[in-house]
Parts: structure tokens; C-alpha cells; sequence
């Protein structure tokens, strides 16, 4: 004899468990081990390429985040004022 299931589940829980029970019977999305290592592995390439620019340029990760904010704001010129000069 099997372990038998909880007899009742609610909510999210219902949900959770159906999503990983569908996701492990084989598939390359969701909860899948396949999908959690490459998700680790980006993350590694990702702190180690920020480390690795911190130490060539002397500007910390914090300060790199810092300036691809500004970059991406939206360019303010006074010509762009919309009022005659």
C-alpha cells in the first residue's frame, strides 16, 4: 500500500501541488530540476559578470545598477519644454 493523498486541499495549496505534480511528469517548464539549474547558473553568470566589472572598472555592482537606471530615464532638454523661447 501507497501513501494516500491528504483527503482534502485548499486553496493555493491545491493549486501548488497541481502545478508540481503536472510539472514532474516531464516537461521543460515549471518546477522541473532542468529549469531550477539554469536558473542557478544565470544567476552565477550574472554575479560573477558583475564582480568581473567591478573589479575592471573600480565602480561597484550597486553603482553599475545605479547608472543603467539613468540610462533608461527619459532625456529632459530644455528645448523639450514645449514653451517658446
Amino acid at each position: 500500500m501507497g501513501a494516500e493523498p491528504p483527503k482534502r486541499k485548499f486553496g493555493k495549496v491545491a493549486e501548488a501541488s497541481a502545478a508540481k505534480t503536472a510539472a514532474s511528469d516531464g516537461g521543460k517548464f515549471g518546477w522541473v530540476p532542468s529549469a531550477e539549474l539554469l536558473n542557478g547558473r544565470a544567476a552565477m553568470f550574472g554575479f560573477l559578470l558583475g564582480l568581473t566589472t567591478e573589479v575592471l572598472s573600480g565602480h561597484s555592482i550597486y553603482t553599475q545598477v545605479r547608472v543603467l537606471e539613468r540610462v533608461n530615464e527619459p532625456a529632459t532638454h530644455p528645448a523639450s519644454s514645449g514653451t517658446p523661447e
